[in-house]
């Protein structure tokens, strides 16, 4: 559990720097275009570092199922042990996708484009 008062110091941080921003803003008031522009220039930073992230997650998770779990499998089931490798990770996805993004079902991009037309532009942030 979270101590009261690392509660109290995380609030008092929060709102410090909210005060701070909106006294940057209301001093320097920057046009509307230098706002969009810092804004897509973090954004494009958020998204560049989440694509290496999911990159580097992808070859975590190949290092240790066909450097560590395959080696183990092939002993018990040889060659088939590649096919095994597949079917255990749509058995992992399988469950939270039908369970946190019901949206991402089938092929991915055409039932999010339906979900949010059907839905009036709202999806769930899952």
């Amino acid at each position: 559990m979270v101590a009261p008062d690392s509660v109290t110091e995380s609030k008092g941080l929060s709102q410090h720097l909210t005060r701070l921003s909106r006294n940057l803003i209301d001093r320097y008031q920057p046009s509307e275009t230098i706002v969009v522009l810092i804004t897509s220039i973090l954004v494009g930073l958020g998204t560049g570092f989440g694509a290496i992230g999911f990159i580097w997650l992808i070859e975590q998770f190949q290092t240790i199922f066909f450097d560590f779990i395959l080696p183990f499998l092939s002993t018990w089931l040889g060659i088939f042990a590649i096919i095994f490798i597949p079917a255990l990770g749509a058995l992992i996805a399988g469950p939270l996708i039908n369970r946190f993004a019901k949206e991402a079902k089938g092929h991915g991009v055409p039932e999010v484009m339906q979900a949010i037309a059907l839905r009036g532009g709202r999806i769930r942030p899952q």
